[in-house]
């Protein structure tokens, strides 16, 4: 069964294959450009959650994009680093403020506004199977209640492309987290900061740890605990390191409104984008997570931007080129040290953060400096421990493995909170 779109007009069609942050940010811009031009694209969204996803925060800083505007719950203009020692340091953002969205807001928002256009229907289901036709015949989403859909081009959040990588390489670590929103009976001190890392507390042997903390008022605020290793835990391991830090830096009585738990791969290897000539990978999915830090959401809503604009402007999608050269050797290198020093974890984030200006590590970290300034972050850290590192990946590649025409799609990455 093919659906048909509401538009009668001979347009290109775009099947949408999940209704996240990637997906609804490439049909708020293909709807953008197709306003623009007068040459609207008409599109198929699939949702299998029936437009209530599961309720995550998604956090980045910077400029918010387009589609996220009029979505941002809080901005913070100031951030905050915790050494082991407990030692406190606090920057102001000036150019970087950091950012966070509720993803029901998210959704919401732009549901309703695609929900207006002609060109645009929503389709309740989940897809079992994304399928590239070839050439002009386009590409097919099979739906578990037995229909399929049919469109120019297919877009896909929900099934993670494999990732390309050579023998040489290490297992990719992952950052892992449990999360508890609280509100407190007193107000709290430090409620203008957003606390990147705190790294003052216990912590396993051979595990990197640390607390996560984002003040919404001095009344409300999440707390996470992170960690950065080969395996997740349990979610009774986090609750517990949670518990201990609220018991220790909460003042009053405070009660539980939303817990969140998650995994995110800090995976090097590159990421094919395609599979085939019609079906694309978008967001976390298509390998938009940048592997040192986990952040996904304004490097999804930029692709999406990046696949839309080509779209209109040479009449096919180009996903781009991913991360510059040098930012794609500097994550595997620092995973690389990560892996072989988890115990020193903490000391290279301090180093890194002993940075006067956290806009300009942020800079590094966003992939949006020179060499120049990259060279005033990285020689804040030792320099053996990474000179060895980079010395046992040469020769192998430090650039993404030739495109695959018909890469496989394996089953649904498992959904957490994506930064």
């Amino acid at each position: 069964m093919v659906v048909l779109a509401r538009t009668s007009a001979p347009v290109p069609r775009a099947l949408i294959v999940g209704a996240g942050a990637a997906g609804l940010a490439l049909a708020w811009w293909l709807d953008v450009f197709g306003r623009a031009t007068g040459k609207p694209t008409s599109l198929t969204i699939v949702d299998a959650h029936g437009g209530a996803p599961p309720r995550k925060l998604w956090s980045f800083w910077g400029e918010v994009p387009g589609p996220a505007r009029h979505t941002v719950d809080r901005t913070w203009h100031r951030m905050a680093f915790v050494d082991p020692s407990g030692a406190r340091r606090t920057s102001a953002l000036a150019r970087r403020p950091y950012h966070t969205v509720r993803s029901e807001v998210y959704v919401a928002h732009l549901r309703a506004q695609l929900a207006r256009s002609p060109h645009v229907d929503f389709v309740d289901g989940r897809a079992l199977a994304i399928e590239d036709r070839g050439g002009e015949e386009g590409a097919s989403v099979r739906l578990e209640d037995g229909r399929t859909l049919v469109g120019r081009y297919a877009f896909q959040s929900v099934f993670r492309a494999s990732p390309r990588g050579v023998s040489t390489e290490p297992a990719p670590l992952q950052q892992h987290f449990g999360g508890w929103e609280v509100e407190t009976a007193r107000p709290q001190r430090e409620a203008d900061a957003v606390t990147l890392m705190d790294f003052s507390g216990s912590s396993d042997p051979g595990v990197i740890a640390f607390r996560y903390v984002l003040p919404f008022s001095p009344h409300r605020r999440l707390v996470e605990h992170t960690e950065l290793s080969g395996r997740p835990r349990d979610r009774a391991h986090y609750d517990r390191h949670i518990e201990g830090y609220l018991d220790r830096h909460i003042e009053g009585p405070w009660r539980v409104v939303r817990r969140e738990y998650g995994v995110i791969p800090m995976d090097p290897r590159p990421v094919v984008p395609q599979a085939g000539a019609n079906v694309f990978h978008l967001g976390a999915a298509g390998g938009m997570t940048k592997p040192s830090t986990g952040y996904t959401f304004v490097r999804s809503l930029e692709q999406a931007r990046r696949l839309a604009g080509s779209w209109y402007a040479t009449g096919r999608p180009q996903p781009g080129t991913g991360s510059p050269w040098r930012f794609r050797a500097y994550d595997r290198i620092f995973l690389r040290v990560l892996q072989a020093h988890p115990e020193r974890g903490p000391e290279f984030f301090s180093r890194l953060f002993r940075h006067p200006r956290f806009d300009d590590v942020l800079d590094f970290l966003d992939e949006s400096s020179d060499p120049f300034a990259e060279l005033r972050v990285l020689r804040r850290l030792p320099v053996a421990p990474f000179l060895r590192a980079l010395t046992g990946l040469v020769g192998s590649r430090l650039v993404p493995a030739p495109l695959s025409p018909r890469p496989s799609v394996p089953p649904a990455l498992s959904a957490g909170r994506s930064r």
